[in-house]
């Protein structure tokens, strides 16, 4: 982190940004959450593999209450994870009781199948290192995006007795409600109100009147009880990744820019990943080549050992960025439409003593 934005930051804001970049550059830890991702992308039926922190679901009932534990599920694309993401979340804890967090990706979100830039396994990774530094919380993958199959998958995670609670915006329980994305749309939402309840924070204006007046429609009012509003402190209804992609797209942003919008873990993707920072030419865009080696790492290394021979990202990524003939077979290498089966040999070989 440059010394000019790094003293104007609190110690351990300065820690978690250090300790984020180095899982995002750990070559056979992204390659490993890469292979995961891909596995349950292969999966027929519904299914749900928590990546981090999962001790801390299945925990037994309270002792002595009455009332249900209760764990939440907040599902997005976390493209990146910012401050309003973690504000929704503290008051979800704070007002309604949520005592353990599920930070949720799908393989294909509903309504984002193309993100911007950043990839799956980064927007994982950047979670995982959030989680590690907050109590209280996991990360999962799913392979379905309508909620009643990840509150479904959850269910498999928890003790007998846990009450599911999904966390949203406003512009989620409209998608909720929508019946485009169902064959059967009462009998989707029958089935995932049966499971859970839902809380919902306000977006971009959208206030409690207007989620009223969605659950005042007559096709919504059944299920009205199941539904309650969540109030975010001020500032943060307006805050979004969109902004966060479109401030570290910026030449001159540095982490103190993003600290406003972003946890350090956030602003390790945005920034010392270079996910949203579009270079002049291919040859140095870092995140191009980044997103390269971890994908031919996945499908071409046939065992984790294989993997764990390479350098860490940041130094493969140096090595493609390079002028010269090295630069240009690695390159080469990382951009063929069917490499052969001596492509990691071969790039191993191209990287070694770095």
């Amino acid at each position: 982190m440059p010394e000019q934005s790094a003293h104007l930051l609190p110690d351990t804001w300065v820690e978690r940004y250090d300790n984020a970049l180095r899982s995002l550059n750990d070559t056979t830890h992204m390659v490993g959450i890469a292979r995961k991702i891909r596995a349950l992308a292969g999966t027929p039926d519904a299914a749900m593999e928590v990546l981090a922190g999962g001790e801390g679901l299945a925990g037994a009932a309270h002792q002595g209450r009455s009332e249900n534990r209760r764990v939440g599920l907040f599902a997005g694309t976390f493209n990146p994870l910012t401050r309003a993401h973690i504000a929704l979340v503290e008051a979800a804890q704070r007002e309604a009781g949520i005592e353990s967090v599920l930070w949720v990706c799908a393989v294909a979100s509903i309504d984002k199948e193309t993100v911007a830039r950043a990839t799956l396994a980064d927007r994982l990774a950047q979670l995982m290192a959030y989680v590690s530094s907050v109590p209280a919380t996991a990360v999962a993958l799913v392979n379905r995006g309508l909620y009643v199959y990840q509150a479904r998958a959850l269910r498999a995670h928890l003790a007998q007795d846990t009450e599911e609670v999904v966390l949203v915006g406003y512009d989620k329980i409209v998608q909720i409600f929508d019946p485009r994305y169902y064959m059967d749309r009462d009998a989707a939402l029958d089935a995932l109100f049966a499971e859970t309840r839902i809380l919902v924070a306000p977006r971009q204006g959208d206030s409690r009147a207007a989620l009223e007046r969605l659950l005042a429609q007559p096709e919504n009012r059944r299920y009205a009880d199941r539904v309650a509003y969540l109030s975010l402190p001020a500032g943060y209804s307006e805050d979004s990744s969109t902004a966060v992609r479109q401030l570290a797209a910026q030449p001159d942003c540095t982490v103190y820019d993003l600290a406003r919008l972003t946890p350090p873990e956030g602003a390790a993707l945005a920034l010392g990943m270079g996910a949203y920072r579009v270079a002049p030419i291919m040859r140095t865009d870092y995140y191009i080549w980044r997103s390269a080696w971890v994908k031919i790492l996945t499908i071409m290394a046939s065992t984790v050992e294989a993997v764990t021979q390479f350098p860490p990202l940041d130094q493969l990524c140096d090595a493609a960025m390079e002028l010269g003939e090295r630069g240009e077979r690695i390159r080469g290498m990382l951009l063929a439409d069917a490499p052969d089966g001596q492509t990691i040999t071969s790039l191993l070989a191209a990287v070694r003593g770095l």
